[in-house]
This record gives structure tokens, sequence and C-alpha cells, in this order.
């Protein structure tokens, strides 16, 4: 296997403790490589452990994130990752939030080999009641509706992908944690806990919108999860 996707890094993270949230903005198929899959989920819960959250793109396949079965993309699916989907986002001339929609290519779906975490049992709209579903949260990932970024002198652009949504999660959670002064770790149990508590209060409900085997509905679906987060509402400033 040599050194599968970011496990070398991972593990000098941990080891190191000096972050206190980690971003994978890659994925292989969870049925491919399955040693690394769980090695991935072990050095997570050591991370957890110390404090350090773990997140990853949910893929950018749509809902066959894995050619050979209906399997999902690792590190993404892995429980102890907050699974990012992405979404199109509109908004007006001032930059107002107006809505979101999912992006076609965002992942989402049900392991093919991972049970149910217990923080996902009892929700609504899951695909599955038995098996692991992602993604857990989205944010804009749609290339069509995306961002700009100076490079070279100019401006670029626009870029997309979950590649760009799970490091807009981190920020989020690196904010959050700068703001309350302490790390959060193991947030998939929290989130889905603010969810059952405060439901579209905190969260952007996408409820349009397909990634090829599953389309968006209200509450939690299997492309979009839960939805966006309203960041200041979320972090508890608003």
């Amino acid at each position: 296997r040599g050194d599968a996707p970011g496990e070398r890094a991972y593990n000098r993270i941990v080891s190191d403790n000096k972050v206190d949230v980690v971003n994978s903005s890659f994925g292989i198929c969870e049925t491919d490589d399955q040693p690394y899959a769980k090695a991935a989920e072990h050095i997570a819960m050591q991370g957890n452990a110390k404090g350090i959250t773990f997140s990853a793109s949910a893929g950018d396949g749509g809902s066959q994130e894995c050619s050979s079965t209906t399997g999902q993309s690792a590190p993404a699916v892995e429980p102890r990752f907050v699974s990012v989907g992405g979404t199109s986002l509109f908004v007006d001339s001032h930059a107002k939030y107006l809505s979101e929609t999912t992006w076609s290519g965002t992942g989402g779906g049900v392991s093919a080999v991972l049970p149910i975490p217990k923080y996902q049992v009892g929700v609504p709209g899951l695909a599955s009641t038995t098996h692991r579903n992602v993604p857990d949260i989205a944010f804009p990932a749609d290339p069509a509706t995306g961002f700009s970024f100076f490079f070279a002198g100019a401006f670029q652009g626009p870029i997309g992908g979950t590649s760009w949504s799970s490091p807009t999660y981190c920020a989020l959670q690196v904010t959050i944690n700068q703001k309350d002064g302490k790390r959060f770790g193991y947030v998939n149990p929290s989130i889905y806990a603010a969810f059952a508590a405060h439901g579209y209060t905190v969260f952007h409900d996408i409820t349009m919108g397909s990634n090829g085997g599953f389309s968006a509905h209200k509450g939690y679906d299997n492309t979009t999860g839960i939805g966006s987060i309203k960041g200041f509402k979320f972090a508890g400033v608003e």
C-alpha cells in the first residue's frame, strides 16, 4: 500500500499535537483500501482524544464514489471524520444569502461496510438505518457558483468541489474553537445534537437537487446531510 492518502501526515499531526482541526481534501473508495480506511479512523480517534477535529471531502463523483461498489469515499465515510458535501450557493449583489441547492457532483450515500454510528441512529431521512450515511453537513462546492482566489497578481477561478467545502467547515470550527477558548475534538455527536435541539434555526435545509443516486428533501438527506451551517447562530454569537 505504501503511504496511503495522508496516513503519514495524520500520524505526524497527532504526534505533534499543534493544530485544532485537520482538513482532508482527498479520498479513495472505502472498499479499495480498507486497511487505509481503518487506519485513518484509528488515527482520528487518537487525535480526537487530544482535542483534534478531522474533516474530509465527501467527494466529487456524485453518489458513485466507488466504480465497483456502492461504497463511499474514505476517509470522509469514517465515523470520526466530519463528512462535508457540496452545495450550489446563490447570493444577491450584496452577498446576502438567497438559497442553496444540492451540487450535482457532491459525494453522498451509504457506506458499503461501516455500521451506522450512534449519533445517526434515529435521525429522520437517512437512506440507511443500519449503515453509515454521508455526508454529515455541506458547504458551497459548485464551481459554477464558486469562489475566486488571488494568485500571481490577479483573481483566478472560479473554483469549487468538496475540496473547497471541507476546508470551509474547518475554518468555521477553528473560529468556534478560538471563540470558546478550547478544542472540541470529536464533534460529530455535537453536530447532530445541535440539529436535534435547534433544527433549522442553526442550519440551512437544502431541499432541492440530486447527486445522481439520491435527492435532496426536507431534513437530513444523503446529498447534503443535515444541510449547511448558519455559522454565527451555530457558534452562539447571534
